[in-house]
């Protein structure tokens, strides 16, 4: 008795299901021993409640038409979109199964609720694909700054030594005039020519190690230069093209490539338009390649400073 009055069991069966007629017509108790609640189609207002639920986690762009907009406006749109894609569907579906002869496919709530999950999965998919990209971005982008930099640490000390070399040579050059005026002058400062020669032999070699020196500081940079464009031959084509397909990029990336574009020359960086346009070369990735940090400008070294 108390079983019977205490134990509750809940079947729940979709009508439009294939099966359901002969599951009907095989458990006859399903129907005169059992409570039956039958539910139907769900109301706009409830298929609005239930996506603006299950969507609330998304981070959704906060843009509409070019303009910044709040964030639960932005998740009411997308909710009352699925809600149109939904009604939409269900009156197509409705007119061709009146064309069928009531033959066709029911939609129900568990197809709203089935299009919500496709929605997170697809979403997460792209979100993966553009944070992949982000990172090989990054990457490369921190070796070609890290490279900048001890390029311009080379570039400075070379600086210092080519100024040293002409120090040098200059006094050397001094030097030999002297020499052939005093040897013209008389004969006897022929021995005072002969120490100032070998004076002057000292100074060369020592100019030749300097040079040397020079020379395998410079070679030392060498190494994280084709570190740098190594990083760069991981980035793919496929992910330019996505980017080029962002209306309004994300900000992450956006600023690295606005970076990159402002390295390259181009003035207008900050205009997303010009740097689609810029990204959309063939020798884009071969104009990476090929930069060199002493090639960039003044104007460019002093806006990356700025802005990033």
């Amino acid at each position: 008795t108390n079983v019977q009055l205490y134990l509750h069991v809940v079947f729940t069966m979709n009508p439009h299901s294939p099966d359901f007629h002969n599951r009907s017509a095989t458990s006859p108790a399903l129907f005169n021993r059992c409570t039956i609640d039958w539910f139907g189609d769900w109301s706009t207002d409830t298929i609005f409640q239930v996506a603006r639920e299950l969507t609330a986690k998304v981070d959704v762009l906060p843009a509409f038409a070019g303009r910044q907009t709040d964030s639960d406006i932005a998740h009411e749109v997308v909710a009352h979109c699925m809600c149109r894609i939904h009604t939409a569907l269900n009156d197509v579906n409705e007119s061709v199964r009146a064309q069928s002869a009531g033959r066709g496919t029911f939609i129900t709530p568990r197809h709203f609720l089935d299009f919500i999950q496709h929605f997170h999965s697809l979403y997460r998919e792209k979100r993966g694909a553009v944070e992949e990209l982000q990172r090989h971005l990054n990457t490369g982008l921190t070796k070609l700054r890290e490279t900048s930099e001890s390029v311009d640490q080379q570039q400075k000390s070379l600086n210092e030594k080519e100024k040293v070399l002409a120090e040098s040579g200059r006094k050397a050059q001094e030097m030999l005039e002297r020499i052939i005026q005093e040897t013209e002058k008389a004969k006897k400062g022929k021995e005072d020519a002969t120490i100032l020669k070998g004076q002057l032999e000292i100074e060369s070699k020592k100019l030749n190690a300097d040079r040397f020196k020079v020379e395998g500081e410079l070679s030392l940079a060498e190494p994280a230069l084709k570190e740098a464009e190594a990083a760069l031959a991981t980035i793919k084509p496929d992910y330019l093209r996505e980017i080029r397909s962002y209306t309004i990029a994300p900000p992450a990336v956006k600023k690295v490539l606005e970076a990159v574009c402002t390295v390259l020359g181009e003035k207008r960086a900050s205009d997303w338009a010009v740097v689609k346009e810029y990204i959309r070369k063939d020798d884009f990735i071969s104009q990476v390649k090929a930069f060199k940090p002493e090639n960039i400008t003044d104007d460019a070294r002093d806006r990356i400073k700025k802005n990033y």
